[in-house]
């Protein structure tokens, strides 16, 4: 065993990095061999049609489950309830209603006249729209504040602040005072 060693250390040494390529082809042979030996996945990455039928027939079973576990837990749906209308009092007749009832019936249509007032005076002629020329957010304001803020039009922003402006002094690019 210790000549083994020997012999594994001296080609370390003496080559590192064919022993490192081939520390590295082990540990993906051994990889290899075990993916393999699992059975369910497929061995570099070729899809079989067994892989598929098998995967489809786990995920009928995870659906089936799933429905059958919702079905389960569902609430039955609710009833279609109809409003009851209230008991006549002993004392009314039977076509009568009560008090608090009426009262009701009031108030709704009261709110029905105010809300059909409402809408028909939203029917009605909508106000003229309020702008116009002197509306400082109108499109042509607005464009022309912009074409008013571009300052001279020969101006080349990209010759400099003092571009198109002549040859002048001024026109030089400030720099630092020495220290």
């Amino acid at each position: 065993m210790d000549i083994i060693t020997d012999v594994l250390q001296n080609a370390a040494t003496s080559y590192p990095i064919l022993s490192g390529v081939a520390v590295l082809a082990a540990v993906w042979y051994a990889l290899v061999s075990l993916r393999a030996g699992a059975g369910d996945a497929s061995v570099g990455g070729c899809v079989t049609e067994e892989g598929i039928r098998k995967a489809r027939e786990r995920q009928q079973a995870a659906l089936a489950q799933a429905a059958s576990a919702r079905a389960q837990f569902a609430p039955s749906p609710p009833a279609a309830s109809t409003p009851k209308s209230p008991a006549p009092t002993a004392g009314g007749a039977a076509g009568e209603m009560p008090e608090r009832m009426r009262v009701a019936n009031a108030r709704r249509a009261a709110a029905d006249a105010a809300v059909a007032g409402t809408a028909s005076t939203a029917g009605a002629a909508k106000p003229a729209f309020k702008g116009g020329s002197n509306d400082k957010n109108s499109v042509t304001q607005r464009l022309a504040r912009l074409q008013g803020g571009k300052g001279d039009q020969n101006s080349n922003p990209l010759m400099g602040p003092e571009a198109g402006k002549g040859s002048s002094s001024s026109g030089k690019p400030c720099k630092k005072k020495g220290g």
